[in-house]
């Protein structure tokens, strides 16, 4: 969808003990609905990496914002939850603050679920929904090793995949590429962490719990998933005897479409918070 309107893009430091954080906000002349879309990237993903995916959500008329934290710092954890998660899950509320966001929708990307879900349960009055993309906690626990190989073997289905999709799709296929390598590269050991976060992850009780503090949540999961395959989804999900969801988008695709589709999928996530929102 092309809009001839020029949003307003502004890119701002915000100052921390726990670490400085960059957010990138971009606000369309004619907004739609007056509550922002935060976009929670997935592991080793940055606002850079979902560039076209702000600009999408722009294109809409939403307020797309986004936010790059810093690999160094931090602070410690509470009520048992993954240090890497947990400050990712500060650093958002930190910028609604910052920003004065008293409400905000999410779109969350795979381990951006698990921050999304913590800063959402502590706070569920700053959150109206939340459209999980292709989340972490999906396939119950998992183990590192396997998590890791079925990374290695998407990065594999990505390279044959390059030959075959339009130049602005490379473009965003290698910024995902070279945004994951600077951020394992500037902490290994954190990028380590997170990696077990994911692996640990399971979200089904959560999701209930979202629901009984009113916040409505909806998934999107891409039938050709390589990290978290929707077979696993489906089996798991039947094993817990099903998933706490108002809406569950199955779409064909791999796990990052919403960074390098997101005319496509970026835009089906807008419109299943707009679903939610009409919920309430």
């Amino acid at each position: 969808m092309e809009n001839s309107e020029t949003p307003i893009s502004q890119r701002e430091k915000i100052k921390r003990v726990a670490g400085d954080l960059e957010v990138t906000d971009i606000i369309p002349e004619t907004l739609k609905d007056e509550v922002p879309i935060v976009v929670l990237p997935g592991w080793g993903e940055t606002p850079a990496t979902h560039k076209d995916t702000l600009n999408t959500i722009s294109n809409l008329h939403r307020r797309a914002i986004a936010i790059r934290i810093p690999r160094l710092g931090g602070t410690t954890a509470q009520n048992g939850y993954p240090r890497s998660e947990y400050n990712k899950a500060l650093a958002l509320i930190d910028t609604l603050n910052k920003k004065e966001l008293k409400t905000v929708d999410l779109i969350a990307h795979s381990e951006g679920a698990i921050p999304a879900i913590i800063a959402a349960l502590n706070n569920p009055e700053r959150f109206r929904g939340i459209v999980f993309v292709d989340p972490a906690g999906l396939i119950g626990k998992d183990s590192t090793p396997k998590l890791a190989a079925r990374f290695v073997g998407m990065l594999a289905k990505d390279a044959l995949r390059m030959a075959k999709v339009p130049v602005n799709k490379k473009l965003n296929m290698l910024r995902a590429v070279r945004e994951a390598t600077k951020s394992f590269l500037a902490n290994p050991v954190r990028g380590v962490q997170e990696v077990n976060a994911i692996a640990a992850a399971d979200i089904y009780e959560m999701l209930t719990a979202l629901q009984e503090v009113g916040i409505k949540v909806s998934v999107i999961h891409g039938t050709n998933d390589s990290l978290f395959p929707i077979e696993k989804v489906l089996k798991t999900s039947e094993e817990k005897g099903g998933m706490d969801t108002t809406g569950f988008y199955s779409v064909k695709g791999d796990h990052r479409e919403v960074s390098v589709h997101p005319e496509k999928y970026t835009a089906l996530a807008v419109n299943a918070l707009e679903n939610l929102s009409n919920k309430h």
